[in-house]
């Protein structure tokens, strides 16, 4: 698979990660945490980026330290 797909994954597994409800937020940490359980190698400061990037299309929260994910 080329790095394209590897990223896509990656960002799929980000949203898993996120909980669904506001008061049960996770912080980047945690959710690098859980991507290497699940095998993606992935830096704190990357995963920061693609977090704010998917913020953008999902999320108008005021909270841009913890994350939560309304489906």
């Amino acid at each position: 698979m080329g790095t394209n797909c590897t990223a896509l994954f990656c960002q799929i597994e980000i949203l898993r990660a996120i909980p669904d409800k506001p008061d049960r937020s996770i912080s980047a940490e945690t959710i690098q945490t859980v991507l290497e359980g699940k095998g993606f190698s992935v830096q704190i400061r990357t995963l920061q980026r693609d977090l704010k990037a998917l913020t953008k299309q999902f999320d108008k929260s005021t909270n841009k330290f913890k994350w939560s994910f309304k489906y």
